[in-house]
């Protein structure tokens, strides 16, 4: 039970950071594109994707919860979630281009 809990604090800890760290990267790239903000949506959907990819094929190993239901998403999985996430991360940019 323990190993649940602390591995689900684990998990929040990481998003939060990932998330954070995303932002300072993608913003300024989009202050400077001139993206307004009505783009979050993507933004943030596209890094959770990512994170989602990078702690199942990763962070979910060196935790603390082992259950049964641990896999690795697999390679076919991963390149159509990670492209998924980069297009919506260039989709905002590119449009605001376009319009």
């Amino acid at each position: 039970m323990f190993g649940a809990v602390a591995e689900l604090a684990r998990l929040i800890v990481l998003f939060i950071v990932f998330m954070f760290v995303g932002n300072l990267i993608i913003e300024p790239v989009y202050n400077i594109l001139e993206v307004g903000e009505s783009a979050s949506f993507f933004v943030y959907t596209g890094l959770a994707v990512l994170f989602f990819v990078l702690y199942r094929n990763k962070f979910q190993w060196n935790g603390w919860y082992e259950g049964a239901e641990m896999a690795v998403l697999s390679k076919r999985m991963s390149r159509w979630l990670v492209t998924t996430a980069i297009a919506m991360l260039i989709a905002p940019p590119a449009l605001s281009v376009i319009i």
